[in-house]
């Protein structure tokens, strides 16, 4: 999120020559990514991961339709999937936000926070501004406002009213290994974050340990209120 989409014309190169690598590799499109991530966990999903299309993906060898896989929503469900959530029209906003003020301070093609990283330890010559820009996108605040918007999955007595028991139990199961990863994930970015800082003294990165850090209290909330509900059938 946040990367600057390739342009047309180099998309198209792909139907009109065969190229070997991507020529605008801090670029991307929705089928190269697919491509390109199966292509780097050793699946051959198309012939040219750098240039596929979608009907390039629909016809691979290495996948197979799955047949009937759609069922009907209860009304509950129903009603979940219909409530307003302007959060991740925030979210992509705010991304776009930071990293178009970020290449308009630095001059550089910066499209991603790794490659952000790397340049702040390469030179902290906007450190301050860049930490700020990173506040002011509202960037920070998406966790928080996502348990505002969603709080029935942060308290158990909210989840236990909101749902009868088998809804509750089926968003528990697919819920909480997604939680436990990201718990692990949260941890390792907040620790990096503050190991980043203790050698640079770059606040933006002390401002990303503290996101990294309320990412992982809220994941932490969400994983109780799974686990419990995964008790009560026990």
């Amino acid at each position: 999120m946040g990367t600057s989409y390739v342009r047309r014309p180099e998309l198209m190169k792909s139907y009109v020559e065969t190229l070997e690598k991507a020529n605008e590799p801090n670029r991307q499109f929705c089928t190269r990514f697919i491509g390109q991530i199966y292509h780097q966990n050793g699946v051959s999903l198309v012939s040219n991961p750098d240039y596929c299309s979608p009907k390039d993906i629909e016809e691979s060898e290495s996948l197979e339709k799955v047949e009937n896989i759609l069922r009907l929503d209860s009304k509950a469900e129903i009603e979940l999937a219909l409530e307003d959530n302007p959060l991740p029209e925030q979210m992509a906003a705010s991304t776009f936000y930071f990293f178009e003020k970020v290449r308009n301070l630095t001059g550089e093609d910066i499209q991603n926070f790794i490659q952000l990283e790397r340049y702040l330890l390469g030179s902290s010559k906007y450190c301050l501004e860049i930490g700020q820009i990173l506040t002011d996108s509202g960037y920070l605040e998406m966790g928080d406002k996502e348990k505002a918007n969603n709080p029935t999955v942060y308290d158990y007595e909210l989840f236990c009213n909101a749902f009868p028991f088998e809804i509750r139990l089926d968003v528990s199961f697919r819920n909480i290994y997604g939680e436990l990863i990201r718990e692990q994930s949260y941890e390792r970015d907040m620790y990096q974050c503050i190991e980043l800082f203790n050698k640079t003294q770059c606040q933006y990165f002390k401002i990303q340990a503290d996101c990294a850090k309320r990412q992982l209290e809220l994941s932490r909330e969400r994983k109780l209120v799974f686990q419990k509900t995964i008790d009560d059938l026990i």
